[in-house]
This record gives structure tokens, sequence and C-alpha cells, in this order.
């Protein structure tokens, strides 16, 4: 699933510990409340968009700890027929057995996601096969025909 070091460039599919998440929501009175929280992402913006000098931002999706799901839903993460969800194996580097949220995407400046990157924080890459099964994941949450020629059930 995951390559035996980081791909040379940012790639989509690469997993990024300690992003910095903003969010804003309204209290009871209707003030606006600012937040932070640090989240563990995978980059689902495509690598060529990604290279392209005039892309200022990037989509993130967050990565959530497997052992939050039901029992029935982990293994049906697992077996990718839970559509809204991408499993990620444990990860030598201590990454514990997770999946990619679909319903949490967030935009995230690329410039930002470059620095954490050469801060130590892109912590995994996928592999070539690994990244066409989260490319046909993608596209079944947002209800998109793929090709799933080259991708294999594990």
């Amino acid at each position: 699933m995951y390559v035996d070091s980081l791909w040379p460039d940012v790639t989509q599919g690469d997993v990024f510990i300690d992003l910095l998440y903003k969010f804003v929501y309204t209290d009871e009175s209707g003030e606006s409340i600012i937040e932070s929280r640090p989240i563990s992402a995978v980059l689902i913006t495509s690598s060529c968009q990604y290279d392209k000098p005039d892309s200022a931002w990037v989509y993130i999706a967050e990565i959530r700890p497997l052992n939050e799901l039901s029992i029935a839903n982990q293994g049906h993460v697992k077996s990718r027929r839970l559509n809204r969800a991408f499993f990620l194996e444990q990860s030598p580097s201590g990454l514990s057995a997770s999946y990619i949220d679909f319903r949490r995407i967030y935009r995230f400046s690329k410039a930002y996601i470059a620095l954490k990157a050469s801060n130590g924080k892109r912590i995994l890459s996928l592999t070539d096969e690994a990244q066409l099964a989260l490319q046909h994941q993608l596209s079944l949450f947002f209800g998109l025909p793929r090709d799933t020629k080259g991708i294999t059930d594990n």
C-alpha cells in the first residue's frame, strides 16, 4: 500500500500529519467562534493539478481511526464496500489502521501543504496501485464512472 520511501515530489495520496484545520461555527448566542485542531489527512488533488504553478489551492481528506467505526463498518471499509471511505493499512511509520473519510474534504493552500511537506509532516506515499484504488473510491463517492483496469482487491 505504501512505497518504501516518499515519492520525490508531493503526490496524490500522500499522507500528512499535524495539518492545522480552522473552522468557524456559531454558538447559541449567534456569535461566530473560530477554532482549530490538528488533523491527519491525505492529498486528494491530482498530482498533475498540484504541479500546475497557477494552482493555489488543493483538497485534502481527513484520516480517521478505523476503530471509531462499528466492527461491521470496519469490514465494509476494508473491502471497499463503503463508498465514503478508503482503508489505510497500519504503516511502519506509526500510522494505525485508519480510513480516509470523504465526507471531510477540506481546501488548503498549496503553499501550506508544501511547507508542511518540507517540515517533515508528509509521512507516507501510496503505491501506484493504491493511488488507482483511491481514485476509484473517490469516483464512487462522487457518483462518477471509473475504469477499474489495474485495480485489484487485496
